[in-house]
Formats: C-alpha cells, structure tokens, sequence
C-alpha cells in the first residue's frame, strides 16, 4: 500500500453528462476490466496499479465534463501508469492479444 495515497473522506465526484462519476467507480472498473482482460486469475501488481492511477488522477471535485472528456482523461491517466501499460508485455510472448487489445469502456 502506498503511503502518499490519501482517500478522501467523502468520494471526489465528477459530473459524466449530468450523472455523477466517483473516483471509487473508476478505480473499481479499472480493477473490473483489468481482471476480466488478463490471461491469468488477477494480473501482476493489480493493487499497487490501482493506487498508481488514483495518484496520476488529478482532476478536482465537483468538475463538470462531457462523457467523450471524461474518456480522454481516463485513457490519458492511464498511458501515464507504467503499471497498467506493463500488462500489454505478456510474459509468455503471445503479442497477438495484450490487455489493452479490446476496449474496456
């Protein structure tokens, strides 16, 4: 577990098209996604991954956007965690189908 991470007490919230967005949704279909497309029963690093995308998160509470916007800054969040971009290496050398072969949103 990651000493700099600091849960907020209350969820941060984000507006998708007027219906609300907790930063605890995203990090649970992050961990949703990410087990369902691994290969094995839950992928390398799966927590300290979930804490690397909440800490590159960065936008602020109550921010309104458009859902496509909100989609940019989750794809953008999660090019920046190595963690995450790690699980396209497979370890057995199969390159036809990696994690981030089918969409997940």
């Amino acid at each position: 577990m990651s000493d700099k991470l600091q849960i907020p007490i209350m969820p941060k919230l984000w507006n998708m098209d007027d219906v609300p967005v907790y930063i605890y949704d995203l990090l649970g279909v992050l961990a949703k996604w990410a087990v369902q497309q691994s290969p094995y029963l839950v992928p390398v690093n799966l927590q300290e991954a979930i804490f690397e995308f909440s800490e590159a998160w960065d936008i602020k509470d109550d921010t309104k956007m458009s859902s496509r916007e909100l989609l940019k800054i989750i794809y953008s969040t999660i090019e920046k965690c190595t963690m995450i971009v790690a699980w396209n290496n497979p370890k057995k050398g199969n390159h036809e189908i990696v994690l981030s072969s089918r969409l997940w949103l």
